[in-house]
């Protein structure tokens, strides 16, 4: 799955139908982050403008987003939770929309949530 940091804010991106990241039946959010629970999750991250920063505080990871650069964080997504994940970017003033909210879900209510979302 695919973070964008673009105009203060996050885009997520996940594979559609055919289960390839990146075709053209990807499926484009820009709302809460979704992520089936005691899954191994890579997150990739890059952005449009700025350099920003997003923090996954139970799983010890941190990373940035850079224009034109791909990076990517590796962790387990744990039991069924919700978590506020705190992003940032480099330079500048904080904004809230940077946060984001991530929804740990079985993997059958996972699957159904990215169901109502493909096209």
């Amino acid at each position: 799955m695919l973070l964008t940091g673009h105009d203060f804010r996050w885009e997520s991106r996940y594979a559609g139908a055919d289960g390839v990241l990146g075709s053209e039946d990807d499926i484009i959010l820009d709302d809460a982050l979704h992520l089936p629970a005691h899954a191994d999750v890579r997150l990739h991250l890059t952005s449009r403008d700025y350099i920003y920063f997003l923090s996954v505080p139970f799983a010890q990871q941190k990373e940035m987003a850079v224009p034109d650069l791909l990076h990517s964080m590796r962790f387990d997504s744990g039991a069924s939770a919700q978590h506020r994940l705190p992003g940032d970017q480099m330079c500048g003033y904080a904004h809230d929309s940077l946060f984001i909210d991530l929804v740990v879900e079985s993997g059958e209510n996972f699957e159904r949530w990215l169901g109502r979302h493909d096209s």
